[in-house]
């Protein structure tokens, strides 16, 4: 009699606690980084124009722009969906819209116009969205819709490589977001240039550790 187990990834339970924890790190950075108006990475760009057009909050702009580009993952790159995407497609926005009602609760308007907080905390929360978008990325449970749709377009693209492409598509949603009405300001910019490069270089970094089977 033939039995069908179900196989698990390896360290499942230690890869989606780490997982979550990027996640929660990129949501709470997010919310430094629109109280500091001067800028957020190209998509939350996109996103904070997207939600004021809409007057709903960042948590359900975000999610309502996910779905539709999951719609698009799902035809043509199912490979990239994983427990990941799900999370990261529901998660991240609502996070940061718990992130921003706690520091207006917690931290007078006033004191986010002072420019030693402004550029104090600006590579703080800039290091934190970084190495958050890196762990959930390293731990492979799959990527947001936003993130895998660059590279099923380069693999559609034969001729053209994947980093032109994902500066391509931030740049395309950067723009989009100015449009809307978003927060565009240095760190959008320096976000397009190399908040790819570098998120892909420290993935790489983290993955032999979060995939080491004990």
């Amino acid at each position: 009699m033939n039995q069908h187990k179900l196989i698990l990834p390896p360290r499942l339970g230690l890869r989606m606690w780490w997982m979550s924890l990027g996640i929660l790190m990129m949501g709470l950075s997010l919310s430094v980084l629109i109280r500091l108006e001067l800028g957020t990475e190209p998509y939350s760009c996109f996103i904070l124009g997207f939600s004021r057009q809409l007057h709903t909050s960042y948590g359900n702009a975000q999610l309502i722009a996910q779905v539709l580009l999951f719609l698009v993952v799902i035809f043509f790159g199912r490979n990239r969906i994983g427990i990941g995407t799900i999370a990261n497609m529901v998660c991240i926005g609502y996070i940061t819209d718990l992130g921003n009602l706690a520091l207006d609760a917690l931290v007078p308007g006033s004191t986010w116009l002072l420019p030693v907080v402004r550029f104090g905390a600006l590579v703080p929360a800039m290091a934190v969205f970084v190495l958050g978008a890196a762990l959930y990325m390293a731990v492979d449970l799959g990527v947001s819709p936003y993130d895998a749709v660059p590279f099923i377009l380069s693999e559609k693209l034969k001729k053209v490589s994947f980093r032109p492409v994902r500066m391509i598509w931030d740049f395309t949603f950067m723009m989009l977001g100015f449009l809307l009405g978003g927060s565009m300001g240095l760190v959008t910019l320096l976000g397009m240039l190399f908040l790819g490069p570098v998120i892909a270089w420290l993935q790489k970094k983290m993955e032999p550790s979060l995939h080491k089977t004990p």
